[in-house]
């Protein structure tokens, strides 16, 4: 019998799947995964960086790339993780923490970051390799 009613592992997949939709969102978690915790500050750094790298590999980050990441953090990307209890965000000391996760997310996120890896390693048009950046989402070995 199929039931009509989401159960409340379904409800968790889709707000993961929802978190991981968005580009900047996987590469933060995947920055947070690895580190447990930073501050707004150098997650704009690494993102921006990381997102220069996927868009066009040849291009500078700018001061203004930054900012603009950092405002999208700020105003979209940890209310909305926060929100789904996926991270802690101190917006008056900019610090980010990685939350407890569950079996489930962490299992989704790993299989993200191997398929993203891959991808580029393939050198998929699609998919910009980013192996300039040593954390980034194609480093081996996590």
């Amino acid at each position: 019998m199929v039931e009509d009613q989401p159960d409340a592992s379904s409800e968790t997949i889709g707000s993961i799947f929802d978190a991981l939709s968005r580009t900047e969102r996987r590469y933060l978690l995947y920055y947070l995964h690895d580190r447990g915790t930073a501050t707004v500050e150098e997650l704009a750094t690494v993102l921006a960086g990381w997102l220069q790298v996927h868009e066009n590999e040849v291009e500078i980050v700018t001061p203004d790339d930054r900012q603009r990441v950092q405002v999208s953090l700020h105003h979209v990307d940890l209310p909305k993780l926060e929100d789904e209890g996926f991270v802690r965000y101190d917006s008056d000391s900019g610090e980010v923490t990685l939350d407890s996760m569950p079996e489930t997310f962490d299992s989704i996120l790993s299989a993200a970051l191997s398929f993203e890896r891959r991808t580029a390693e393939r050198g998929d048009p699609t998919e910009r390799r980013t192996s300039d950046e040593t954390d980034g989402p194609d480093r081996e070995g996590q």
